[in-house]
């Protein structure tokens, strides 16, 4: 691991190969900054979160620009037996984020990570309830890659066990979420892109590539079309923001 990542990987994100030059040299300073925070003490709670979203505004169009999406769902996530199935829940989960329902896509994207690692456990309907430890272990079976080691990194995060007391770092957690050990937090915009992020990652272990070449088809021109429609309303934004 080198400094760019090891500075990344302390705020919750790594390096992501979609990233130009631009947006390399970018990370890199800031990575700079997080380790340079580190080392001094004061990576606290808000200076984690603030370095953290700046990340995310370099990462996003890689993460949840429509057309990078689109083809993601159709064409890479396509290629997973684990996921092709629910891609339908993606559509929903992506849409909902685009309107700017952040707790529900993340909720319902936490919802499709479980039945993937159920589906790559093995795991069948006259099975027992697996654990977590047994749900974040899937991921070894996996062929041993980078992209592997990444997944199972974020997994361990986000089935770490929730305490309201001293929750996890960024709020990246499904048992705080699903539990309702926690309530509305900015951080759900930031963490839906990083739960895309890992489904990613996870299927390009799995496949062993992060497909980026495509040929458009009519399943990703529809697809396309209707995650550019669906934009936040100024109405219901405004309700979401209302302070109560």
């Amino acid at each position: 691991m080198n400094e760019t990542e090891k500075g990344l990987s302390l705020i919750g994100w790594y390096r992501d190969s979609r990233s130009t030059s631009e947006d390399q040299s970018l990370l890199d300073g800031l990575a700079g900054e997080v380790l340079g925070h580190d080392s001094a003490g004061t990576l606290n709670e808000t200076q984690l979160a603030k370095l953290s979203f700046r990340a995310f505004d370099i990462l996003y169009s890689g993460l949840l620009d429509p057309g990078e999406r689109a083809a993601l769902v159709t064409f890479h996530y396509a290629e997973s037996a684990s996921l092709r199935p629910d891609c339908p829940l993606v559509d929903e989960s992506i849409l909902a984020y685009y309107r700017g329902y952040h707790a529900a896509a993340l909720s319902l994207g936490f919802g499709v990570l479980e039945r993937y690692l159920r589906s790559l456990s093995g795991w069948t309907k006259i099975d027992p309830k697996p654990s977590f430890s047994e749900l974040i272990s899937a991921v070894m079976r996996l062929p041993s890659s980078d992209w592997r080691e990444v997944s199972s990194r974020s997994l361990k995060v986000t089935y770490e066990w929730y305490r309201t007391t001293e929750p996890p770092p960024l709020q990246f957690n499904r048992h705080g979420l699903h539990h309702g050990l926690r309530g509305h937090t900015e951080l759900d915009r930031m963490n839906f892109a990083r739960l895309l992020g890992l489904l990613d990652s996870l299927v390009a272990a799995e496949t062993g590539r992060l497909r980026r070449g495509f040929v458009a088809n009519p399943a990703f021109e529809m697809r396309l079309d209707a995650y550019r429609q669906c934009v936040a309303l100024g109405s219901e934004q405004a309700l979401l923001d209302l302070e109560v």
